[in-house]
């Protein structure tokens, strides 16, 4: 029984990524972004404890 992936290979795919950027990428913007949205994205919400979202748990009580 041959899988998907053992007759992909056989045509030549491989699961490796793409060389190439997309044309229409603003390598601007994306700095951009980076710098100054990324920081506010990446930080916890703060007066909350980290813990589970259950209603449920004990941490929440």
């Amino acid at each position: 029984m041959t899988t998907a992936w053992q007759a992909m290979r056989r045509l030549g795919y491989t699961p490796q990524l793409p060389i190439h950027r997309a044309i229409e990428r603003d390598e601007a913007a994306i700095a951009h972004w980076r710098r100054y949205q990324w920081p506010a994205v990446k930080e916890s919400p703060r007066g909350r404890p980290p813990g589970s979202a259950s209603p449920t748990s004990v941490a929440r009580r």
